[in-house]
C-alpha cells in the first residue's frame, strides 16, 4: 500500500520541471532549516510541554516547580536583607511532620504567606475590601513604602509558586516543598521583625465614642498579665491563658502563643489580641472561618475587647477575665 505522503510529494514533484527538482528539495530543506533556528526557542518550549505528557504527572511538575524555586532562592543569596531580622531557633520544625504531604507542606506555607500579606497591610490601616486579592494588597504594601521593591519581588514569586501547587492536583517533590516552606517562613520572620514594628509601636488612637464600658487594663508583661482568655468550648475547654505580651496569636501553627490543632476550621495563624493603651483589640487575620466576638464576625477593622466578651475560633469559644 503506498503511503499517502510519498503520493502528495510525488504529485508536487510532477508539477516541476526534472532539472529543478534537487533544487526545490534542497530549497525545502533550507527553509526547514532556518525555521528551526529562527524558532528554536518556540520550539524548544513545545517540544518539552509535549515531552512532558509522556511524563509521570507529578514528575513533570516536579522540574517546572524546581525551576521556581531556583530562581526564588537566587533572589534570596543575592539580597541578603530579604532575611534580615530572622527569628533563628525559634521558627518549628514544620518539616519533619511526616502526616504532612509535600503538597500539604506547600499549600501551609502559602496559605501563612498570604495572611502575613493581609496582616501587614490591616496592621498598616492600609484600605482593604474582601475582594482585595492577596498580590493588590501586596502592591500597596509596596506603594506605601513598608516593604522595598526587593521584597515586592520576592515574595510574588513564592505566591506564585504556591498558586501553582494550589491550582493543580500535583504534588512537587518532599525536597522541593521543604525548601518552598524554608523560603516562605524566611518570609515570615521578616515581615514579623520589620513589616509590623512600625504598626505596633505607634499604636493608633482609640476614639471613646466606640468603646463600651469602661474595662482598662494594666500594661501586659511577662509574669503580669494584662488579662486571660479563659477556654468555654472546644478542646482548650477549662484551660486559662495569660494575655502577657503586647501581642498574642492565637492558630494552628506551632509558632503560635495559644496553638489550637486538630480543628480544621481554624486558620495556621488565625487571629491576635494586641494591648493598645489600656485597651484590648482583636483582629482577624484573614482566616478561612473567620473570628466572632460576641457573635459579631470580625471584618478587617479591629475590634475591642471587654471582660466577659466571648471569642469563637472555629470550634473554640474563650471568655476575656
Amino acid at each position: 500500500m503506498q503511503n499517502p505522503d510519498s503520493g502528495v510529494l510525488s504529485t508536487l514533484l510532477a508539477w516541476v520541471p526534472t532539472e529543478f527538482r534537487i533544487w526545490l528539495i534542497l530549497l525545502i530543506i533550507v527553509t526547514l532549516i532556518l525555521i528551526v533556528i529562527l524558532f528554536r526557542h518556540e520550539i524548544g518550549v513545545l517540544l518539552q510541554r509535549i515531552s512532558n505528557i509522556a511524563y509521570d504527572k507529578d514528575k513533570g511538575f516536579s522540574l517546572i516547580f524546581g525551576e521556581n524555586l531556583k530562581q526564588a532562592q537566587q533572589q534570596k543569596n543575592q539580597n541578603a536583607n530579604l532575611t534580615q531580622g530572622d527569628r533563628a531557633g525559634t521558627r518549628p520544625q514544620e518539616t519533619n511532620r511526616p502526616s504532612l504531604s509535600s503538597r500539604d507542606l506547600v499549600l501551609e506555607a502559602w496559605g501563612s504567606l498570604k495572611q502575613v500579606i493581609y496582616d501587614v497591610a490591616v496592621a498598616q490601616k492600609i484600605p482593604l475590601t474582601t475582594a482585595t486579592r492577596p498580590l493588590e494588597a501586596l502592591n500597596r504594601l509596596l506603594n506605601a513604602n513598608i516593604i522595598g521593591m526587593a521584597q515586592h519581588e520576592h515574595i510574588e514569586l513564592l505566591y506564585g509558586i504556591g498558586k501553582q501547587v494550589a491550582d493543580s492536583t500535583n504534588f512537587p517533590s518532599k525536597g522541593d516543598a521543604a525548601s518552598y516552606h524554608e523560603l516562605v517562613y524566611d518570609v515570615l520572620d521578616w515581615m514579623m521583625c520589620n513589616a509590623f514594628s512600625i504598626k505596633f509601636n505607634e499604636s493608633p488612637k482609640i476614639s471613646r465614642k466606640t468603646q463600651v464600658g469602661d474595662d482598662i487594663f494594666p500594661s501586659p508583661s511577662l509574669g503580669k498579665p494584662a488579662a486571660q482568655l479563659r477556654g468555654i468550648s472546644g478542646p482548650k475547654k477549662g484551660k486559662q491563658f495569660h494575655l502577657d505580651k503586647e501581642v498574642f496569636t492565637i492558630g494552628a501553627n506551632p509558632e503560635n502563643d495559644l496553638v489550637i490543632s486538630g480543628d480544621s476550621f481554624i486558620s495556621g495563624s488565625h487571629v491576635y489580641l494586641r494591648y493598645d493603651k489600656g485597651y484590648i483589640m482583636l483582629s482577624d487575620l484573614h482566616s478561612r472561618n473567620g473570628t466572632f466576638l460576641n457573635g459579631t464576625r470580625l471584618k478587617d477593622a479591629p475590634m475591642i475587647v471587654k471582660v466577659g466578651d466571648r471569642i469563637v475560633v472555629g470550634n473554640s469559644t474563650f471568655e476575656l477575665i
